[in-house]
């Protein structure tokens, strides 16, 4: 988002991919597949903007990570990893501009209502036996609130952590209606 006074005011880093393989057929192409997207991309808009934001005095960064970036889950230990350098990245970059009118904070949220979710169904549907719809409704029971959460809750969320969120807030939507932060 650019200001009408010329600057950058608020950088989302939403780019996301995911890829499910077991540890013995995960290779490093993968592991760099997932850094790529999940966290280099991230990294490389802030070191770009946000030296800028700290010089005028003010900006703010959401970086939409994952439950995966709290916690591991199984097949997906490169996307875990990478969601995870983000999570640690953002905490850093959080605290080095802290006090400097700059706010960088996290948005974490657990299986989300959307078409990356319902590819990945899709292609563990091939290999399961199971059908799609089986799957999004195992992803739902998953997440501790019982049910996907909404692309629409991950955007408020973001919202609010932009407009209002403290710097090095991290908000976890969990499908239970409520942030947890």
């Amino acid at each position: 988002y650019a200001s009408t006074r010329g600057g950058i005011e608020w950088l989302v880093n939403n780019a996301g991919a995911g890829e499910s393989m077991p540890i013995e057929r995960s290779d490093d192409a993968l592991a760099e597949r997932m850094l790529e997207v999940n966290f280099h991309g991230a990294r490389r808009l802030i070191e770009e903007l946000v030296p800028t934001m700290v010089s005028a005095g003010a900006g703010s960064v959401v970086n939409v990570a994952s439950s995966a970036g709290l916690a591991g889950y199984a097949y997906v230990s490169a996307y875990c990893a990478a969601k995870h350098a983000l999570v640690g990245y953002s905490r850093a970059v959080a605290a080095e501009v802290d006090g400097k009118g700059v706010r960088v904070s996290l948005v974490c949220p657990h299986y989300v209502d959307t078409p990356m979710t319902d590819a990945s169904a899709a292609r563990l549907a091939e290999t399961t036996g199971k059908s799609p719809e089986e799957l999004l409704a195992f992803f739902a029971s998953e997440n501790p609130g019982g049910r996907l959460v909404t692309a629409e809750e991950v955007a408020n969320a973001i919202l609010v952590l932009l407009t209002d969120g403290a710097n090095g807030a991290m908000v976890e939507l969990d499908g239970s209606g409520s942030a947890a932060g």
